[in-house]
């Protein structure tokens, strides 16, 4: 009972890290299409936001939380 549990939980939260990871690349990329529209405001604004998450992944080597 505890080993089917522990299993369970452990796939559960390998599943959520993965559909996470899938959802924010994919936003990521809607993002800089939206910003090579050259929207003057929302442009400017989702440019800072995608090079503050690029920024933080190149120092962070590509791991999270670490």
């Amino acid at each position: 009972m505890l080993w089917a549990n522990f299993l369970g939980g452990l796939s559960r939260g390998f599943g959520i890290a993965i559909g996470f990871t899938l959802l924010g690349a994919v936003v990521i990329y809607f993002l800089q299409i939206i910003v090579r529209w050259k929207l003057p405001l929302i442009g400017e604004f989702i440019t800072d936001i995608v090079n503050i998450v690029q920024d933080n992944m190149k120092r962070a080597g590509g791991k999270i939380n670490g």
